[in-house]
Protein backbone atom coordinates (compact mmCIF):
# COMPACT_ATOMS: atom_id res chain seq x y z
CA UNK A 1 0.00 0.00 0.00
CA UNK A 2 1.29 3.43 -0.90
CA UNK A 3 1.94 5.76 2.03
CA UNK A 4 2.72 9.48 1.99
CA UNK A 5 4.81 11.26 4.62
CA UNK A 6 4.95 15.02 4.83
CA UNK A 7 7.86 17.09 6.10
CA UNK A 8 8.76 20.75 6.15
CA UNK A 9 11.73 21.71 4.02
CA UNK A 10 14.80 22.96 5.85
CA UNK A 11 15.12 26.73 5.73
CA UNK A 12 18.06 27.72 3.50
CA UNK A 13 19.36 30.27 6.00
CA UNK A 14 19.05 27.85 8.92
CA UNK A 15 20.65 25.04 6.88
CA UNK A 16 23.67 27.21 6.05
CA UNK A 17 23.82 28.44 9.66
CA UNK A 18 23.85 24.87 10.97
CA UNK A 19 26.70 24.04 8.58
CA UNK A 20 28.69 27.03 9.82
CA UNK A 21 28.07 25.93 13.41
CA UNK A 22 29.32 22.42 12.56
CA UNK A 23 32.37 23.91 10.88
CA UNK A 24 33.19 25.89 14.01
CA UNK A 25 32.86 22.73 16.13
CA UNK A 26 35.12 20.86 13.70
CA UNK A 27 37.77 23.60 13.85
CA UNK A 28 37.72 23.56 17.66
CA UNK A 29 38.12 19.77 17.73
CA UNK A 30 40.88 20.01 15.10
CA UNK A 31 42.78 22.64 17.11
CA UNK A 32 42.52 20.68 20.38
CA UNK A 33 43.44 17.36 18.82
CA UNK A 34 46.30 18.86 16.82
CA UNK A 35 47.76 20.80 19.77
CA UNK A 36 47.46 18.23 22.55
CA UNK A 37 47.55 14.82 20.87
CA UNK A 38 48.69 14.57 17.24
CA UNK A 39 51.44 17.18 17.18
CA UNK A 40 53.17 15.93 20.37
CA UNK A 41 52.81 12.32 19.14
CA UNK A 42 54.36 13.14 15.75
CA UNK A 43 57.17 15.02 17.52
CA UNK A 44 57.99 11.94 19.60
CA UNK A 45 57.78 9.44 16.75
CA UNK A 46 59.68 11.47 14.15
CA UNK A 47 61.94 13.64 16.36
CA UNK A 48 60.33 16.57 14.58
CA UNK A 49 61.79 19.27 16.83
CA UNK A 50 65.35 18.12 16.14
CA UNK A 51 64.69 18.17 12.40
CA UNK A 52 63.28 21.69 12.60
CA UNK A 53 66.21 22.96 14.67
CA UNK A 54 68.72 21.48 12.21
CA UNK A 55 66.78 22.91 9.28
CA UNK A 56 66.66 26.35 10.90
CA UNK A 57 70.37 26.37 11.66
CA UNK A 58 71.31 25.45 8.08
CA UNK A 59 69.08 28.26 6.83
CA UNK A 60 70.55 30.79 9.23
CA UNK A 61 74.06 29.81 8.13
CA UNK A 62 73.24 30.90 4.58
CA UNK A 63 73.03 34.54 5.77
CA UNK A 64 69.93 34.91 3.60
CA UNK A 65 67.39 33.89 6.23
CA UNK A 66 66.52 35.37 9.61
CA UNK A 67 64.20 34.41 12.46
CA UNK A 68 61.03 36.45 12.71
CA UNK A 69 59.27 36.45 16.10
CA UNK A 70 56.86 39.31 15.49
CA UNK A 71 53.90 36.91 15.50
CA UNK A 72 54.78 35.44 18.88
CA UNK A 73 56.39 32.27 17.52
CA UNK A 74 59.76 32.00 15.81
CA UNK A 75 59.55 31.42 12.07
CA UNK A 76 62.10 31.65 9.29
CA UNK A 77 61.86 34.23 6.54
CA UNK A 78 64.15 35.75 3.95
CA UNK A 79 65.92 38.87 5.18
CA UNK A 80 63.83 41.98 4.69
CA UNK A 81 66.01 44.62 6.34
CA UNK A 82 69.72 45.37 6.42
CA UNK A 83 69.90 43.66 3.02
CA UNK A 84 73.40 44.89 2.25
CA UNK A 85 74.82 43.58 5.54
CA UNK A 86 73.47 40.06 5.00
CA UNK A 87 74.39 39.96 1.32
CA UNK A 88 77.99 40.93 2.10
CA UNK A 89 78.08 38.10 4.67
CA UNK A 90 76.70 35.70 2.05
CA UNK A 91 79.21 36.65 -0.65
CA UNK A 92 82.04 36.29 1.87
CA UNK A 93 80.81 32.86 3.00
CA UNK A 94 78.96 30.63 0.52
CA UNK A 95 79.31 27.26 -1.17
CA UNK A 96 78.28 28.47 -4.62
CA UNK A 97 81.63 29.95 -5.61
CA UNK A 98 80.50 33.57 -5.44
CA UNK A 99 82.84 36.30 -4.18
CA UNK A 100 82.35 39.85 -2.96
CA UNK A 101 83.53 41.15 -6.33
CA UNK A 102 80.49 39.46 -7.93
CA UNK A 103 78.23 41.41 -5.60
CA UNK A 104 80.06 44.66 -6.36
CA UNK A 105 79.71 44.07 -10.09
CA UNK A 106 75.96 43.63 -9.67
CA UNK A 107 75.82 46.89 -7.75
CA UNK A 108 77.95 48.62 -10.33
CA UNK A 109 75.51 47.81 -13.15
CA UNK A 110 72.27 48.35 -11.19
CA UNK A 111 70.33 51.27 -12.71
CA UNK A 112 66.99 53.02 -12.55
CA UNK A 113 65.33 54.47 -15.63
CA UNK A 114 63.09 57.36 -14.66
CA UNK A 115 61.66 59.97 -17.06
CA UNK A 116 63.94 58.63 -19.82
CA UNK A 117 67.03 59.15 -17.67
CA UNK A 118 69.27 56.57 -16.05
CA UNK A 119 70.36 56.75 -12.41
CA UNK A 120 72.78 54.35 -10.75
CA UNK A 121 71.41 52.68 -7.63
CA UNK A 122 74.86 52.55 -6.05
CA UNK A 123 77.89 54.82 -6.13
CA UNK A 124 81.50 53.77 -5.51
CA UNK A 125 82.86 55.42 -2.38
CA UNK A 126 86.61 55.97 -2.62
CA UNK A 127 86.99 56.41 1.13
CA UNK A 128 85.54 53.02 2.07
CA UNK A 129 86.27 51.37 -1.29
CA UNK A 130 82.68 50.10 -1.34
CA UNK A 131 79.55 50.66 -3.37
CA UNK A 132 77.08 52.64 -1.28
CA UNK A 133 73.47 53.59 -1.90
CA UNK A 134 73.06 56.59 -4.18
CA UNK A 135 71.18 59.60 -2.88
CA UNK A 136 69.68 62.40 -4.95
CA UNK A 137 68.64 65.95 -4.11
CA UNK A 138 65.29 65.43 -5.78
CA UNK A 139 63.04 63.67 -3.25
CA UNK A 140 60.94 62.01 -5.94
CA UNK A 141 63.97 60.54 -7.65
CA UNK A 142 65.44 59.58 -4.29
CA UNK A 143 62.24 57.73 -3.43
CA UNK A 144 62.31 55.94 -6.79
CA UNK A 145 65.92 54.92 -6.21
CA UNK A 146 65.07 53.45 -2.80
CA UNK A 147 62.13 51.51 -4.18
CA UNK A 148 64.26 50.12 -7.01
CA UNK A 149 67.01 49.14 -4.58
CA UNK A 150 64.48 47.23 -2.46
CA UNK A 151 63.42 45.32 -5.57
CA UNK A 152 67.08 44.71 -6.44
CA UNK A 153 67.84 43.30 -2.99
CA UNK A 154 64.69 41.19 -2.83
CA UNK A 155 65.11 39.63 -6.27
CA UNK A 156 68.78 38.90 -5.60
CA UNK A 157 68.07 37.25 -2.22
CA UNK A 158 65.29 35.09 -3.67
CA UNK A 159 67.54 34.04 -6.57
CA UNK A 160 70.49 33.20 -4.32
CA UNK A 161 68.38 31.27 -1.82
CA UNK A 162 66.90 29.25 -4.68
CA UNK A 163 70.41 28.33 -5.79
CA UNK A 164 71.42 27.41 -2.23
CA UNK A 165 68.33 25.26 -1.75
CA UNK A 166 68.85 23.49 -5.07
CA UNK A 167 72.49 22.68 -4.31
CA UNK A 168 72.18 21.83 -0.60
CA UNK A 169 70.89 18.25 -0.59
CA UNK A 170 70.53 18.14 3.21
CA UNK A 171 68.45 21.32 3.28
CA UNK A 172 66.10 20.05 0.57
CA UNK A 173 65.74 16.64 2.26
CA UNK A 174 64.99 18.21 5.66
CA UNK A 175 62.43 20.52 4.08
CA UNK A 176 60.62 17.58 2.47
CA UNK A 177 60.58 15.64 5.73
CA UNK A 178 59.28 18.57 7.77
CA UNK A 179 56.54 19.33 5.25
CA UNK A 180 55.50 15.66 5.03
CA UNK A 181 55.38 15.26 8.83
CA UNK A 182 53.43 18.47 9.25
CA UNK A 183 51.05 17.45 6.47
CA UNK A 184 50.60 14.02 8.07
CA UNK A 185 49.86 15.66 11.41
CA UNK A 186 47.26 18.01 9.92
CA UNK A 187 45.67 15.21 7.89
CA UNK A 188 45.23 12.96 10.93
CA UNK A 189 43.77 15.83 12.98
CA UNK A 190 41.47 16.82 10.14
CA UNK A 191 40.26 13.24 9.67
CA UNK A 192 39.54 12.84 13.40
CA UNK A 193 37.75 16.19 13.69
CA UNK A 194 35.64 15.52 10.59
CA UNK A 195 34.79 11.99 11.76
CA UNK A 196 33.71 13.17 15.24
CA UNK A 197 31.69 16.11 13.91
CA UNK A 198 29.99 14.51 10.91
CA UNK A 199 29.89 10.77 11.75
CA UNK A 200 30.17 10.11 15.48
CA UNK A 201 27.45 12.58 16.53
CA UNK A 202 24.96 11.47 13.82
CA UNK A 203 25.60 7.82 14.75
CA UNK A 204 24.83 8.61 18.40
CA UNK A 205 21.73 10.76 17.90
CA UNK A 206 18.52 9.02 16.81
CA UNK A 207 17.65 11.79 14.34
CA UNK A 208 21.07 11.28 12.63
CA UNK A 209 21.83 14.96 13.05
CA UNK A 210 25.12 16.71 13.74
CA UNK A 211 25.31 19.12 16.67
CA UNK A 212 24.64 21.99 14.27
CA UNK A 213 21.54 20.30 12.86
CA UNK A 214 20.27 19.46 16.37
CA UNK A 215 20.74 23.09 17.40
CA UNK A 216 18.57 24.21 14.48
CA UNK A 217 16.03 21.39 14.98
CA UNK A 218 16.78 19.29 11.89
CA UNK A 219 16.73 15.56 11.24
CA UNK A 220 17.95 13.50 8.29
CA UNK A 221 15.52 11.20 6.47
CA UNK A 222 15.63 8.85 3.50
CA UNK A 223 14.33 10.56 0.35
CA UNK A 224 12.71 7.28 -0.83
CA UNK A 225 10.55 6.36 2.18
CA UNK A 226 10.73 9.35 4.55
CA UNK A 227 12.13 7.30 7.43
CA UNK A 228 15.04 8.54 9.51
CA UNK A 229 18.15 7.12 7.87
CA UNK A 230 19.85 4.12 9.45
CA UNK A 231 23.46 3.81 10.53
CA UNK A 232 24.57 2.30 7.22
CA UNK A 233 23.10 5.19 5.23
CA UNK A 234 24.54 7.63 7.77
CA UNK A 235 27.97 6.11 7.19
CA UNK A 236 27.51 6.24 3.40
CA UNK A 237 26.42 9.88 3.65
CA UNK A 238 29.56 10.63 5.66
CA UNK A 239 31.77 8.87 3.10
CA UNK A 240 30.29 10.89 0.25
CA UNK A 241 30.64 14.08 2.29
CA UNK A 242 34.27 13.28 3.12
CA UNK A 243 35.20 12.48 -0.48
CA UNK A 244 33.50 15.56 -1.89
CA UNK A 245 34.79 18.14 0.58
CA UNK A 246 37.67 16.81 2.70
CA UNK A 247 39.51 14.26 0.56
CA UNK A 248 39.58 16.68 -2.35
CA UNK A 249 41.51 19.23 -0.27
CA UNK A 250 43.95 16.59 0.97
CA UNK A 251 44.53 14.97 -2.42
CA UNK A 252 44.85 18.18 -4.42
CA UNK A 253 46.91 19.78 -1.65
CA UNK A 254 49.33 16.84 -1.68
CA UNK A 255 49.51 16.34 -5.45
CA UNK A 256 49.29 19.97 -6.61
CA UNK A 257 49.06 22.66 -3.93
CA UNK A 258 47.01 23.59 -0.88
CA UNK A 259 45.67 26.63 -2.71
CA UNK A 260 44.34 24.40 -5.50
CA UNK A 261 42.83 22.04 -2.93
CA UNK A 262 41.00 24.92 -1.28
CA UNK A 263 39.84 26.09 -4.70
CA UNK A 264 38.36 22.66 -5.47
CA UNK A 265 36.72 22.56 -2.02
CA UNK A 266 35.21 25.99 -2.64
CA UNK A 267 33.88 24.82 -6.01
CA UNK A 268 32.24 21.73 -4.47
CA UNK A 269 30.74 23.87 -1.69
CA UNK A 270 29.33 26.37 -4.19
CA UNK A 271 27.74 23.52 -6.19
CA UNK A 272 26.06 22.25 -3.00
CA UNK A 273 24.80 25.72 -2.07
CA UNK A 274 23.39 26.19 -5.59
CA UNK A 275 21.67 22.80 -5.35
CA UNK A 276 20.04 23.81 -2.05
CA UNK A 277 18.40 26.69 -3.90
CA UNK A 278 17.66 24.69 -7.05
CA UNK A 279 16.25 21.41 -5.69
CA UNK A 280 12.73 21.07 -4.33
CA UNK A 281 13.92 19.12 -1.29
CA UNK A 282 16.86 21.51 -0.75
CA UNK A 283 19.45 18.79 -1.03
CA UNK A 284 23.18 19.32 -1.22
CA UNK A 285 25.43 17.29 -3.50
CA UNK A 286 26.15 14.66 -0.84
CA UNK A 287 22.42 14.57 0.08
CA UNK A 288 21.52 13.68 -3.50
CA UNK A 289 24.20 10.99 -3.81
CA UNK A 290 23.31 9.40 -0.48
CA UNK A 291 19.51 9.70 -1.05
CA UNK A 292 18.94 11.73 2.11
CA UNK A 293 17.01 14.88 2.97
CA UNK A 294 17.41 17.33 5.83
CA UNK A 295 14.01 18.33 7.24
CA UNK A 296 12.59 20.17 10.22
CA UNK A 297 11.82 18.21 13.37
CA UNK A 298 8.96 20.51 14.46
CA UNK A 299 6.27 20.59 11.80
CA UNK A 300 2.58 21.45 11.73
CA UNK A 301 1.04 20.97 8.27
CA UNK A 302 -1.84 23.36 8.88
CA UNK A 303 0.48 26.21 9.77
CA UNK A 304 3.00 25.83 6.97
CA UNK A 305 3.16 27.20 3.45
CA UNK A 306 2.45 24.43 0.92
CA UNK A 307 5.64 25.37 -0.93
CA UNK A 308 7.66 24.35 2.12
CA UNK A 309 6.08 20.89 2.35
CA UNK A 310 7.94 17.82 1.10
CA UNK A 311 5.77 14.80 0.29
CA UNK A 312 7.49 11.42 0.13
CA UNK A 313 5.34 8.57 -1.22
CA UNK A 314 6.40 4.96 -0.82
CA UNK A 315 4.98 1.44 -0.80
CA UNK A 316 5.09 -0.15 2.64
CA UNK A 317 4.73 -3.63 1.05
CA UNK A 318 2.07 -4.97 3.44
CA UNK A 319 0.32 -8.15 2.16
CA UNK A 320 -3.10 -7.27 3.57
CA UNK A 321 -3.12 -4.06 1.58
CA UNK A 322 -2.61 -6.02 -1.63
CA UNK A 323 -5.43 -8.48 -0.67
CA UNK A 324 -7.81 -5.63 0.17
CA UNK A 325 -7.13 -3.95 -3.14
CA UNK A 326 -7.76 -7.18 -5.07
CA UNK A 327 -10.67 -8.53 -2.97
CA UNK A 328 -13.18 -8.89 -5.84
CA UNK A 329 -10.72 -10.69 -8.06
CA UNK A 330 -9.88 -13.15 -5.30
CA UNK A 331 -13.55 -13.80 -4.38
CA UNK A 332 -14.45 -14.34 -8.05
Amino acid sequence: MKQTIKYQRASILRRISSSIFDLIIMIIIFALFQSFIVSPLVNVITDYDTLVNTYNQINLNTHLVIIDNTTGSDVLKLVNNEHDKYLIEFYNDNDLGYSLSDYNNLKKDAKLTYNDKEYFLFTFDNASLKYIETTHDNETINSQLQAERTTFYTNLIVKLYGEVFEKNVDLAALSRKIVSYKYLSWTVSLFVSVTITFLLFPMIFKDRATLGKKMFRFQVVNDANGQIIGRFQTFARFIYFTILYVALISFCGMMISLAFGLLVFTGASIVSIVLIFATKKRQTLHDIISHSVVVNVDFNVSQEDKNDIIEITYDDGKVEDYLEGNKEEIEG
